[in-house]
């Protein structure tokens, strides 16, 4: 039994493929699991002795197998800088995948093999700062280029945020402009910049803007551990 996450981008013979994506495979005893290089597509997983749980949904990964006891430390780092160490999370007995690597659980044994080959090769770094910055630019260009969607429709989840107005933008300048962008309205006190971000550069674009109200937020499920 195989199971494909996300995309993965085929690459020439001998350099790994592109893309984010989890992919796993199971034959009844043995269970490997291979992720993409960066680790853009998240996995979580709790090994035990006789079962293992694996999900990019954390809280699927804790209604699973977990043990739910808290990893206070983990959670000092978090509420300290803002964002788990490593593959920290939450939960003692819940891990996160490291990127670039081969998780293989057989027989109540795990192993987890970090591989060296995928890293950023000498001729992408830049000696100065601007030809970083014109670096950067053209390499997320291509990145967007080998992603551009076909015929399908298709919608951006547009926030205040840099990341996906960076996509919106190239996306516009690559001539595939989407129907409409989304954006999520968040509650008060907050000011709701994301909301006025968004409206202003779909506005100056042209593109129609849907707003979502979140009136279901979903559940805290660390109230349940």
């Amino acid at each position: 039994m195989k199971c494909l996450l996300g995309r993965r981008v085929l690459r020439d013979v001998g350099q790994l493929d592109d893309g984010a994506f989890l992919e796993w495979a199971w034959d009844g005893r043995r269970l490997v699991v291979t992720n993409d290089r960066y680790g853009l597509y998240p996995l979580f997983y709790c090994a035990k002795s006789k079962s293992i749980c694996i999900s990019p949904s954390l809280e699927q990964v804790v209604r699973g197998n977990s043990d739910r006891q808290l990893d206070y430390p983990a959670l000092a780092i978090f509420f300290r800088m803002g964002h788990f160490v490593g593959s920290d999370t939450p939960f003692d007995d819940v891990r996160f995948m490291p990127p670039n690597s081969t998780l293989t659980w057989e027989n109540g044994r795990l192993d987890i093999q970090q591989h060296k080959e995928g890293a950023l090769p000498s001729s992408v770094l830049a000696p100065t700062f601007d030809e970083a910055v014109d670096n950067y630019g053209a390499l997320f260009s291509r990145a967007i280029a080998r992603r551009l969607p076909g015929d399908e429709r298709f919608m951006v989840p547009l926030s205040g945020g840099r990341d996906s107005r960076h996509i919106l933008l190239e996306l516009v300048k690559q001539g595939v402009r989407p129907p409409a962008c989304a954006t999520v309205r968040f509650r008060p006190p907050s000011t709701d910049e994301d909301m006025r971000v968004a409206k202003l550069l779909t506005g100056r674009l042209g593109i129609a803007h849907i707003e979502s109200p979140l009136n279901n937020p979903p559940p805290s499920f660390l109230t349940r551990a």
